[in-house]
């Protein structure tokens, strides 16, 4: 209930118009649409009272209870959506006037998103604040600066051949009476403890580089971390501007994270241009003219506007600004701190006892919502700062929906997945793409150099499968855990963090991703030991009803498959799916209809991409005698103007083949066994069929990366050894 003695202001961000049925109002903050036909006309009779000046009581003042409660009723809603707040709540000295006059503009924003606006906009302008730059990018951040209202300001000119900053005295003409101008001699900028005493006494620096002087960047950023100043800087390179982001205490990131973000998603022939290191003046950027100078002025000083006075959310805190000096279009790119950044990342190498520790709390945490886990993927695609650069999804998308996401700087350069189900797929792509990130992304800082691990269990390269005959190449050694006495072990940091993709996993929870790792496993074995191949008889084979329809999609494409139940002494159902004498997928799965299932989807893909637009066949993918699939709920068969997926997109590893005389002639229906239901019993299952064969399995979470880490916990590495741990090895 409103108190009578609350005195509303109606805030000047806030625009109302009439609609049909009511009243629209929009502001900085929010929008909104009241329903009631007077509602318009009530308003433009209320505004003008609710200025903060007179009582919620003396407004209603007169009415009856009915109008009474209209009112009280309107300006509740207008409280709860921003429009308006209550000035009786601001215990802030009145304002000066004259302030208030001469920075009206700047007031009035402010006020549209915090309370005391005058008063927030005071304390910004006693900020102690650095200007660093040259030329006219050092004029117009001054300029910025005195039409912001700030009134004491320090620059420095890092000026490096002899063009000069104007006349002090020309820029102080434009300064009102309280403001200052001040000229700081430069320091050498390789004496650090020089610059750390420089820019002790300010509140926040403001940095403008005409041409890439990185490590002059990179230092700054550094120091103004370590001493806890807000610093804001812009580095033009070849046509365009990098701003941002705004580096604070309250940041989980900062400038020199995103340049990493940025420098591994840079073609090769730009890489040179963004390394932390000063180009020569021989590599000049295009030079600033006072108008794209005071642009890029602008664009910083209102970051720190925003930051100081709170006035919204601080998106230069967030965001890399691309600005392209030839139109002026700017871009903002969300990207995540970097692991490898020497500035703001401070990883320690845990005890076993913490990294146990660690496990158990990821093992305890809640599966991922697939629509949560989708949201956090889209915001780690951005083509100049984002760990994936896109997501393609141009190809032939019927029968399988077909998605592509490019990596980085990473091998390889792209995946690519398919599903019966578009959201599926997706969400495939996406675990695909975060494995192969994951597996390369490795902190040395985490690590533990051999002379350090002797005093730990460890298991020697040469123990593991696939291994190599050293104990580790470089020496170096992570955490896993043995997953049969579940305590802490050592293993070759090679062997976890690298692009091999055995044993490798992503899953929605922690057994998810560690049965899926298995499976790999289970699957590569299996095939390595290849004794015989028995003929199944896929007319007679029980199949889930997604199998079944695979099945008749592949016969109405007439491929003729041939399909072998080959799982062997594990005993894990795997099969190997032939199209004439080859084999188009190895599929192991703990339960033989889902294993005969993803070896059909996987057929249906490579018949796909073989018959695709792109191919050098040119058969549609399907006959015209497809009628009545349709009645399925899938999806159409056919789809206009996608660019087809070729057989290079088609897993380009070769499969092992499967040899002739290993192919029963025999058609049969494999023996079923009652299939574990939850991951965590499949997990188990799956374990049992390692150990009764003397073979050990190792995981590892891949998480060096820790903001991804926090995102998407569920990356994991399996390694097995076909020799069990002794005590004190």
């Amino acid at each position: 209930m409103l108190a009578q003695s609350m005195r509303p202001k109606f805030k000047a961000d806030v625009d109302y118009i009439a609609v049909s049925n009511g009243v629209y109002l929009r502001g900085n903050k929010n929008s909104l649409l009241l329903k009631g036909k007077s509602l318009y006309a009530l308003l433009v009779h209320l505004v003008p009272h609710l200025n903060g000046e007179v009582t919620l009581a003396e407004i209603t003042e007169g009415l009856d209870e009915e109008r009474k409660k209209m009112v009280a009723n309107l300006v509740a809603k207008l409280l709860a959506h921003d429009f308006l707040k209550d000035i009786s709540q601001d215990q802030q000295p009145a304002p000066d006037m004259a302030l208030l006059a001469a920075y009206a503009p700047d007031i009035v924003f402010i006020d549209s998103f915090q309370a005391s606006a005058a008063h927030q906009f005071e304390a910004f302008r006693n900020k102690q604040l650095l200007l660093i730059g040259s030329s006219l990018s050092l004029d117009a951040l001054v300029r910025t600066s005195i039409r912001c209202g700030v009134k004491h300001i320090d620059l420095l000119d890092a000026s490096e051949d002899e063009s000069a900053l104007q006349s002090l005295q020309k820029l102080r003409e434009f300064c009102a009476d309280e403001q200052t101008i001040r000229l700081i001699e430069a320091p050498s900028w390789e004496n650090e403890n020089k610059i750390r005493a420089l820019i002790q006494p300010y509140d926040a620096i403001v940095h403008i580089v005409e041409r890439p002087i990185l490590t002059r960047a990179r230092l700054l950023n550094r120091l103004c971390i370590e001493q806890q100043k807000l610093l804001n800087q812009a580095i033009v390179v070849d046509k365009t501007v990098w701003a941002g982001p705004l580096v604070s205490s309250k940041t989980g990131a900062c400038w020199e994270c995103a340049w990493r973000r940025l420098q591994a998603n840079l073609p090769a022939e730009q890489r040179a241009h963004y390394e932390f290191q000063d180009q020569s003046l021989s590599h000049t950027s295009q030079p600033l003219t006072l108008a794209k100078a005071t642009m890029i002025g602008n664009l910083l000083m209102f970051g720190m506007f925003r930051y100081f006075t709170q006035a919204g959310s601080t998106e230069m805190a967030e965001n890399l600004i691309a600005v392209d000096l030839a139109t002026g279009v700017s871009e903002d790119h969300t990207f995540l701190p970097h692991p490898h950044c020497r500035s703001c990342q401070r990883p320690t190498f845990p005890t076993a006892a913490q990294f146990l520790e660690q496990i158990q709390q990821v093992q305890r945490q809640e599966p991922i919502d697939p629509a949560v886990f989708l949201e956090n993927f889209a915001t780690h695609v951005d083509e100049h700062v984002g760990i994936f650069t896109a997501v393609d999804d141009h190809f032939v998308q019927v029968p399988l929906a077909t998605y592509k996401v490019h990596l980085s700087r990473h091998e390889p350069a792209s995946v690519v997945t398919v599903d019966l189900d578009a959201r599926d797929a997706i969400i495939q792509a996406a675990q695909k793409a975060y494995v192969c990130y994951a597996a390369t992304v490795v902190d040395r800082r985490r690590l533990l150099s051999t002379e350090m691990m002797q005093q730990h269990p460890f298991i020697a390269g040469e123990q593991l499968l696939g291994g190599e005959t050293s104990s580790s190449e470089d020496g170096m050694w992570t955490w896993a855990m043995d997953m049969q006495t579940q305590r802490a072990v050592l293993v070759p940091a090679t062997h976890v963090f690298s692009s091999d993709e055995r044993g490798i996993a992503a899953g929605m929870s922690w057994d998810e991703a560690v049965c899926r790792a298995l499976l790999d496993w289970c699957n590569l074995l299996t095939i390595e030991q290849m004794r015989e191949a028995q003929q199944v008889d896929l007319l007679k084979m029980p199949m889930t009803s997604e199998g079944h329809y695979l099945y008749q999609l592949l016969k109405i494409a007439d491929v003729q498959i041939t399909a072998y139940d080959v799982k062997g002494a594990l005993q894990v159902p795997t099969f190997a799916i032939c199209a004439g004498e080859q084999v188009v997928a190895y599929s192991t799965d703990c339960d033989e209809k889902q294993a005969l299932c993803r070896g059909l989807e996987r057929a249906l893909w490579w018949h796909q991409a073989k018959h695709s637009p792109n191919s050098d066949n040119r058969k549609g993918l399907f006959h015209d005698n497809c009628q009545g699939l349709h009645s399925d709920n899938r999806k159409g068969l056919s789809h206009d103007n996608h660019k087809g997926l070729s057989l290079l997109d088609y897993p380009a590893a070769p499969l092992p083949a499967l040899p002739l005389t290993l192919r029963g002639k025999y058609l049969s229906v494999p023996s079923f066994s009652v299939a574990p239901e939850t991951w965590l019993d499949r997990q188990k299952w799956l374990l049992q069929k390692l150990w009764s064969h003397r073979m050990h399995a190792f995981v590892a979470p891949l998480d060096h990366d820790p903001t991804l880490a926090r995102m998407e916990p569920f990356i994991v590495r399996v390694l097995v050894s076909g020799k069990v741990l002794q005590e004190g090895e």
